[in-house]
């Protein structure tokens, strides 16, 4: 089904408040529940951090979620636009993240489908902090035919690719993914297309080290990011 995402600028002369409205369209009854459960886990989780999407209302016919999001820039952009990220800002994005997966895990949620396009860095309080959307909202790939390019790099090989099979150390895996292509500003696989990538990540026994790919970060810090994207 197709999901469409209408950012709605609502102006007044102080304060500028953003908001995002969200809606499903044709889903299944499967999808619409995912969906519904999805953002109503989102709105519980928010009550427990500051580091959730800001969900102001869940409307369960249509289905639609209406959020606020202030100055909110995808980490996807970011990277196009800007390139690498240093290696010291995001460890700091990535000890947000781990703030955030850990109360998930603590709480017996999954999010299921991080990657790039799911990280949006929002102006919480003057500040800027990554924010993890789409919790829960797995996608309903069974095989690595079923994934984008963008989408393959960041599920743990031994899920066989069927993101049914996601669980903790799944979320693990796409974490350090995640820093991992923030600190190249590309993805660690070669291939310029899902297939080619495909053959590529089968190849590897770990995904490769940062060790090798750019020999400046930090040791300590690059182990951490093997560990999380270790083949097991």
């Amino acid at each position: 089904s197709e999901r469409s995402v209408l950012l709605v600028q609502k102006r007044q002369e102080e304060p500028q408040k953003q908001y995002i409205l969200k809606v499903l369209h044709h889903p299944s009854l499967i999808q619409k529940t995912l969906f519904i459960q999805s953002a109503q886990t989102t709105k519980r989780l928010s009550a427990l951090t500051a580091l959730m999407p800001n969900i102001l209302h869940i409307h369960e016919e249509v289905p639609a979620i209406l959020m606020q999001a202030n100055g909110q820039r995808s980490l996807a952009s970011i990277l196009e636009n800007n390139g690498p990220i240093s290696p010291l800002y995001t460890l700091q994005v990535g000890i947000y993240i781990a703030q955030a997966l850990h109360v998930m895990h603590e709480n017996h949620f999954l999010h299921g489908n991080i990657k790039l396009t799911n990280v949006f860095f929002e102006e919480r309080q003057g500040v800027g902090i990554p924010i993890l959307y789409d919790i829960g909202q797995r996608l309903y790939a069974e095989n690595s035919q079923e994934l984008t390019y963008s989408q393959l790099a960041f599920v743990a090989p031994e899920t066989g690719f069927n993101l049914q099979h996601a669980n903790i150390q799944t979320d693990i895996y796409a974490f350090g993914m995640l820093l991992n292509t923030m600190i190249l500003g590309h993805f660690p696989f070669n291939g310029k297309n899902a297939p080619m990538m495909y053959q590529d990540i089968l190849a590897h026994k770990d995904a490769p080290s940062l060790r090798d790919l750019a020999p400046g970060v930090d040791p300590d810090f690059v182990r951490i990011i093997d560990w999380c994207t270790a083949f097991n």
